[in-house]
């Protein structure tokens, strides 16, 4: 008798463990039958594809990255830091840009040093040789910008551009102008490439280099994938690219 009521009191336990794993399977079938969603909303928070989103994503990278330079070439204070993130951030909302790519121009162009004086180059303005030099972070040069920014009230002199602030802005406008143009012409692969020969005046094999030096090819890639596919509805006035720049 004692036997046999071992035997059915394992056999009870043994029926209620199938019963716990069959409810169990049940359950996980049909989580993962809506996996995809329940995946990125319940385990890995993923970003999403916008805009705001990915400008959290890429104002936190320009953040690291600038902390990181305060320790080897361009020696920012936490307050000029400050100021340089927010103008980023304030104002690649305003010219519907993506901060990642302005972060890989402040690099390739100055390393983020405000106060830079750039190499002399040679440009022509309204059929005259001037012979100057871009100035700041963005390596803006005023002789040719000089009409626009005024009209937009983005700078009132040259030197309004050694102020982050100011340069970053005017870069932001130079930048929308340019996507304004090529976007329709234009797609994720060869985007960046198009932007960057305009930006700089020329086709320059070391500019991009560089750029794609102190990035990467698929931040590269990213940064075209998410122009094209903001199609902004922001338009600035036409604009004609900076030619001839050759430094001296």
């Amino acid at each position: 008798m004692g036997v046999n009521m071992s035997w059915n009191t394992s056999y009870v336990k043994f029926i209620v463990i199938i019963l716990l794993c069959l409810i169990l399977n049940a359950i996980m079938i049909i989580y993962y039958m809506d996996f995809p969603s329940n995946f990125s909303s319940n385990i890995i928070p993923i970003a999403s594809d916008s805009k705001i989103n990915n400008n959290d994503f890429e104002i936190n990278l320009v953040n690291a990255d600038l902390e990181t330079y305060n320790n080897i070439t361009s020696k920012l204070s936490s307050k000029v830091r400050g100021i340089i993130v927010s103008a980023m951030e304030k104002n690649c909302k305003k010219y519907d840009l993506p901060i990642g790519l302005l972060h890989g121009i402040f690099r390739t162009e100055s390393e983020y040093r405000f106060y830079l004086d750039h190499a002399k180059i040679n440009i022509n303005v309204h059929g005259k040789s001037i012979s100057t030099n871009a100035i700041g972070i963005g390596g803006i040069v005023w002789e040719f910008w000089e009409e626009k920014l005024k009209l937009h009230g983005i700078a009132e002199t040259k030197t309004d551009l050694y102020l982050p602030e100011v340069n970053i802005e005017a870069s932001c406008y130079i930048l929308r102008s340019i996507i304004d143009e090529e976007v329709g012409n234009s797609d994720q692969y060869n985007i960046i490439s198009k932007i960057i020969t305009r930006y700089y005046g020329a086709y320059s094999k070391e500019y991009f280099a560089k750029m794609q030096r102190v990035t990467s090819d698929l931040w590269m890639a990213r940064m075209g994938k998410i122009i094209i596919l903001q199609k902004s509805n922001l338009r600035t006035d036409s604009i004609v690219t900076l030619s001839n720049r050759v430094k001296i």
